[in-house]
């Protein structure tokens, strides 16, 4: 598969610039965490619903919760050097190896974390696990980061419905242009035509229903 060939090769070439990051980023967490353990992982719902694990750069006091909610938790607390890290996205940097073992894709829905952290509708989280995770997607970079997957789950079910080669592309450039403060945050309107498969125009795009069994193809609303 393209994909998979993508993934291996652009996960590989950047898991390889990513390690003078990750080395960096790890003394920084041992000095200002005062911490022996400056990674932590989660376990995460991958594709098909296999459980991964899922490891991140420890920004947080070993006091929180593994698995709070951002929309739970202030970080206003954190150490300027902890916000940098989360800030930049540095703390994400060690699951690119996952992309090179074939657990997660370069670009694809965030890993959901265990039902009983993060409840989700049955009929989007079977659709959510239909295609790999993976390390960036369309709410990554769209104006609903700041809350959960779930609370806007037309980004992810326009990806399951339109993932495509091109469309990927575009996320990674868009995922690049954003980290380095170039360019805004997206909604579903702002995905260009020609990244939709099948020949598919953003007038008559179709996403999935969230009723189980049903499929819609009504245009998606950011």
């Amino acid at each position: 598969m393209v994909k998979r060939s993508v993934d291996i090769v652009g996960g590989a070439l950047l898991s390889l610039a990513a390690v003078p990051l990750i080395a960096v980023g790890t003394v920084v967490v041992m000095v200002t965490l005062r911490t022996t353990s400056p990674f932590f992982t989660q376990t995460r719902i991958g594709r098909n619903g296999r459980e991964l694990r899922f490891p991140k750069l420890r920004t947080m006091p070993r006091s929180m919760p593994a698995y709070a909610l951002k929309t739970e938790v202030s970080f206003d607390h954190l150490p300027r050097p902890m916000k940098f890290l989360r800030r930049m996205h540095i703390d994400e940097l060690p699951q690119l190896f996952l992309v090179v073992t074939g657990a997660l894709s370069l670009v694809g829905p965030r890993p959901k974390m265990p039902d009983a952290v993060e409840p989700v509708d049955a009929a989007y989280g079977a659709a959510r696990v239909r295609v790999r995770q993976g390390c960036t997607g369309l709410w990554q970079i769209s104006t609903a980061k700041s809350l959960l997957p779930k609370d806007h789950p037309e980004y992810d079910l326009f990806y399951v419905e339109h993932q495509s080669l091109r469309l990927d592309l575009w996320i990674l450039w868009r995922t690049l242009m954003h980290g380095l403060r170039l360019t805004n945050l997206i909604t579903l309107d702002d995905v260009p035509a020609w990244t939709l498969r099948q020949g598919a125009t953003r007038r008559n795009a179709p996403v999935l229903d969230l009723t189980p069994g049903k499929e819609s193809h009504q245009r998606a609303n950011a």
